[in-house]
């Protein structure tokens, strides 16, 4: 659950941090982050402590309670949204998920937001502090708004909360990143540094989901939604307190900071691409083939730009510079081209908008489906438990046993292939939570009938542990898509696009919550199960198109070496290879 959507917002996060301030050598590292060399200085060396904690300084830690404690307060409240919206305001079940799905949507579309005012103007501390501040503030008044059933209030809260939650995401993990600055980088240690580091933020983010999905159905059934939105509110104060506490000791870099370079794969150092620049480049792209097809019909002299392979095909007679005649004034050729080569990576991202359309149910439909069911005394939220726990223990099961033991006997496990089994996956987990609900349907009418008699009609319900194998499914396909999606955009991105490349790929989310909302909107009047069936159907064409998708990929331009780096296999670049249809 938490590789991805909102994970893969913290994915996006972690990625964006190792990419443009750690993914090096030493040498080059601390060329690129000049630091004292003894102890004397008050630099911090981790091969003087055995205690994993005291590898980090206090302000490193300080990050990482921020995250757990903010991570408890968004998943919290989330995990029992739907419920409030149904139970307490009366909304009808098909509203309820549509506006979850929204809510969602927007949430995942702040975090563009959130980066392009950190990295042009405000830094990561103060858009931390300020979008923290607004989602303290947005989480208080949904607690009120809980108090006193107001629906106005509980949409302008759920708003700032979308704000806050959204314009952090971003900024947290690479800000944790900074603080590392201070720490030695002696033989080798940077590396294993920041690996830890990244281990424990993964940690802290499942710690809070984890707590919170246990404990927040708890309070909410022992003393009202009210007290259960209270509770998410107090943990954000406390991250917010705790982040501000260490603000006289944190290592700041402002926007725009030269002395503060990514690393290219060569060794040289270069300032990441800012998402902004690359808007502007991809408006000036759709400009230029606009006039340039005006031109060509009107047999004047154009310059038509081969997205592929980065260049410029001059038709005419006057060579002219290639950045100069496209109109990419202020920008480096490096960026143009860097940004034409992120296209190529577009059209794999399309077919993910659909796989999280289907994910997110999990935290509302099949809430809405366990709570029809007979739930043997756990309440209908609490299930969701077992997808983080599945999460944390296939990830290195698949790493380091199934993949291992399907390469052994020569089976492809590349990253395209992997995706596309886990959208079969997620696919079938939805055929068999359609025949699910019908079954849970009928034994809940059946129930009602009895109760209404004065009898115990919990016989009658099917038990909530047959939710169990579709949610084992769901998460292994969670697995194969968002964790696997991860590491193939990541890959096939040009160095100083990464951090754009995966805020495109968390664009997906936005994308497919939206899509979901829409779904259920248009659709309120069908019966749930049949509507699940229909999201099956939905994914199976999408697989078919995310097919035709991979085999363009391949046959448009894809270098050797690309398509190596893509299998995950090391062969020389002049080596013929063949790849088979992925079927």
């Amino acid at each position: 659950m938490y590789t991805s959507a909102n994970q893969t917002d913290d994915d996006l996060e972690e990625t964006f941090a190792a990419d443009d301030e750690h993914e090096c050598g030493n040498s080059v590292c601390a060329a690129a982050y000049p630091q004292p060399q003894n102890a004397e200085d008050g630099v911090i060396s981790i091969n003087d402590h055995q205690n994993p904690w005291s590898f980090f300084p206090s302000t490193v830690v300080a990050i990482l309670l921020t995250e757990t404690a903010e991570k408890f307060s968004y998943y919290g409240f989330r995990a029992i949204l739907v419920l409030y919206l149904t139970k307490q305001l009366n909304f009808t079940e098909s509203t309820a998920i549509s506006l979850f799905a929204y809510m969602t949507s927007f949430a995942t579309l702040m975090p563009l937001f959130g980066a392009v005012i950190s990295d042009g103007y405000l830094g990561k501390y103060m858009t931390i502090l300020i979008f923290s501040s607004i989602y303290a503030v947005g989480i208080g008044i949904l607690t009120g708004a809980a108090y006193a059933s107001d629906v106005t209030f509980t949409f302008i809260g759920l708003f700032l909360i979308c704000v806050g939650t959204g314009g952090i995401k971003p900024c947290v993990s690479p800000f944790g990143a900074d603080q590392l600055n201070n720490v030695s980088r002696n033989d080798g240690a940077n590396e294993q540094l920041v690996q830890k580091y990244f281990s424990y933020y993964y940690l802290g983010v499942n710690v809070g989901a984890l707590a919170s999905f246990l404990l927040m159905p708890s309070i909410r059934a022992r003393f009202g939604f009210s007290a259960a939105f209270f509770s998410s509110a107090s943990f954000m104060i406390f991250a917010l307190v705790v982040f501000v506490s260490k603000k006289s000791e944190y290592v700041m870099i402002k926007p725009g900071d030269t002395n503060h370079l990514s690393v290219d794969a060569d060794g040289m150092q270069r300032q990441g691409t800012k998402l902004t620049n690359v808007m502007r480049i991809y408006i000036r792209m759709v400009k230029i083939e606009l006039i340039s097809r005006i031109l060509c019909n009107r047999g004047g002299i154009y310059y038509r730009t081969n997205v592929n392979a980065g260049e410029t095909d001059r038709v005419g007679d006057e060579d002219r510079d290639t950045t100069t005649q496209n109109g990419f004034h202020g920008m480096s050729q490096q960026e143009v081209t860097d940004a034409k080569e992120v296209l190529r990576v577009l059209p794999v991202l399309a077919a993910f908008p659909a796989f999280w359309m289907l994910y997110d149910q999990l935290g509302s439909v099949w809430t809405l489906q366990a709570n029809n069911m007979n739930l043997h005394g756990i309440q209908p939220e609490q299930l969701g438990v077992l997808n983080p726990l599945l999460i944390l223990v296939f990830i290195p099961l698949f790493d380091q046993h199934i993949y291992p033991w399907c390469q052994r006997r020569g089976w492809s496990i590349e990253p395209l292939r992997r995706m596309a089994c886990g959208m079969l996956l997620i696919a079938i987990s939805f055929f068999m939570s359609g025949l699910l609900e019908a079954a849970v349907e009928k034994g809940d009418s059946q129930a009602n009938a009895v109760e209404a008699a004065g009898n115990n009609g919990d016989g009658y319900r099917i038990d909530i542990w047959w939710q169990v194998p579709q949610i084992i499914v769901i998460s292994t396909a969670e697995i194969l898509v968002s964790v696997t999606g991860l590491e193939f955009v990541y890959a096939n991105s040009p160095h100083s696009m990464k951090s754009v490349i995966m805020a495109m790929y968390s664009l997906t989310f936005c994308i497919g919550d939206l899509f979901g909302g829409l779904l259920y909107s248009c659709l309120a009047n069908v019966s749930r199960d049949v509507l699940l069936h229909i999201c099956g159907l939905l994914m199976l064409v999408n697989l078919v198109v995310f097919k035709r998708f991979v085999e363009s990929w391949w046959n448009k331009g894809a270098s050797i070496a690309e398509q190596d780096k893509a299998k995950g296999r090391n062969i020389n670049e002049d080596t013929e290879i063949e790849l088979p249809p992925l079927s």
